[in-house]
């Protein structure tokens, strides 16, 4: 019987020549006999491989592949910080590290509809919204400069994180509805990014969006001192 590290290669296999086709996959039964497995084997394969993304199964139709969005690891991030198997903080590192990547790499790129939709999204964060408008408008800044970064790599495992720590982080959006100056402090900080890459300076863009991420931080601690003085008073109350 072959090993699940062969199967595993087999079927991948299978995957990357119809992906490069444009075609579903073969039935059960014929991928059961060209692989040597069982079909509650070969289920559980699929099955793993379609929660992250890269597998459809349509009823009656049969199974795809598709291009992962970046969703189903997203949620696997969530459970492994859930776990407490990955600090958020580990995970903001590697986003800083991508998305200032990102900046660099969209600047001179975004066409004139998305220069006018990253203007409306920068104009809703300076807004006087509810916390989860102000987030959402953020995220789609953010989804939008790892689209036009024109590299679907880094959009895929940007994407992955900010949507992690998006779900996440509802103290810094609480905190940010309800601080006027921290809320303009970061919408400002966004429209120097999108100034810098609709100039098309690769510099600029970086360092404005490693600037982005150290005014979170500031602002994280902010949120960690005042949550740790609030604790203070109730054990002494």
């Amino acid at each position: 019987m072959d090993s699940q590290d062969t199967v595993v290669n087999r079927l991948s296999a299978v995957i990357l020549a119809a992906a490069k086709e444009h075609r579903q996959l073969p039935t059960e039964r014929e991928l059961c006999q060209s692989l040597g497995i069982s079909r509650t084997a070969l289920r559980e394969h699929l099955q793993a491989l379609e929660v992250v993304g890269l597998l459809r199964r349509d009823q009656g139709r049969g199974t795809f592949v598709q291009s992962p969005d970046g969703t189903a690891l997203g949620r696997v991030l969530d459970l492994a910080m859930l776990a407490d198997g990955v600090p958020p903080e580990d995970l903001m590192f590697v986003r800083r590290v991508l998305e200032r990547e990102s900046a660099s790499l969209a600047a001179g790129r975004l066409e004139q509809n998305a220069q006018a939709r990253m203007r409306v999204l920068t104009a809703l964060m300076r807004a006087p919204l509810p916390a989860q408008e102000i987030a959402d408008a953020d995220h789609e800044f953010h989804m939008l400069l790892l689209q036009w970064s024109g590299n679907a790599a880094l959009q895929l495992l940007g994407a992955s994180l900010s949507g992690a720590l998006h779900r996440s982080m509802r103290a810094m959006r609480e905190y940010l509805a309800a601080d006027r100056r921290a809320q303009l402090d970061m919408a400002r900080a966004h429209e120097r990014i999108l100034d810098a890459v609709i100039a098309g300076d690769q510099h600029r863009a970086w360092r404005e969006m490693d600037h982005h991420f150290t005014l979170n931080q500031r602002i994280a601690r902010r949120i960690e001192r005042k949550a740790s003085a609030a604790a203070s008073s109730a054990a002494t109350s």
